[in-house]
């Protein structure tokens, strides 16, 4: 898909973010005549064709006065992340690589990208919401502790003494929980 899509009003904000769903929506507050807007146009172009997995939206912040006083854009340019319409992050700025990192530490984890088909229609990965200093096992080993149940690789959690663990997982905002996924090893590795 890929390609920045303009927002031309306020009334059709809202339904581009629900058009997104579970993908990740990067949203640019911009403003006509405003230089550094200008610098990054090119950069923020040249992303939504390289990371067609996103929907990358263009607000004018004269255009759509209401939806820059709702998301509280004091400066032009920010870029608002969502998920599910809810905003996840925010970066403000010029700076292309920055910006570019941080579509890639969201997209890690996007499940509108991920080929995961137990999570149910409506509903979203957690994953980008989980705030690791909040977190806590009890009972881990040291050399596989919590962190390695967050990753997406061949390392593992393990407990350190019987089969029990403890685990508190901190959210860094409010969140409904559907359910929670453990998946381990094969057998055979």
């Amino acid at each position: 898909m890929g390609g920045v899509k303009p927002v031309g009003s306020d009334p059709d904000f809202q339904p581009e973010l629900s058009g997104a769903g579970s993908r990740l929506a990067v949203v640019k507050f911009t403003m006509r005549g405003c230089g550094p807007c200008l610098r990054i146009a090119p950069a923020f172009s040249s992303m939504s064709n390289k990371y067609p997995q996103a929907v990358f939206l263009e607000v004018d912040v004269h255009q759509c006065q209401g939806t820059a006083a709702t998301n509280n854009i004091s400066a032009t340019p920010t870029f608002l992340f969502f998920r599910n319409k809810v905003r996840i992050d925010q970066y403000q700025g010029a700076d292309a690589v920055g910006l570019e990192e941080k579509i890639k530490q969201h997209l890690e984890n996007d499940p509108g990208s991920n080929e995961d088909t137990d999570i149910p229609k409506g509903y979203m990965d957690l994953m980008p919401f989980i705030n690791k200093a909040g977190c806590e096992c009890l009972n881990e080993s040291d050399e596989h502790g919590f962190d390695n149940c967050l990753r997406k690789d061949m390392s593992f959690l393990e407990s350190d003494c019987d089969e029990q663990l403890l685990i508190t997982v901190a959210f860094n905002q409010p969140v409904k929980l559907y359910s929670m996924k453990f998946q381990g090893p094969d057998n055979d590795s």
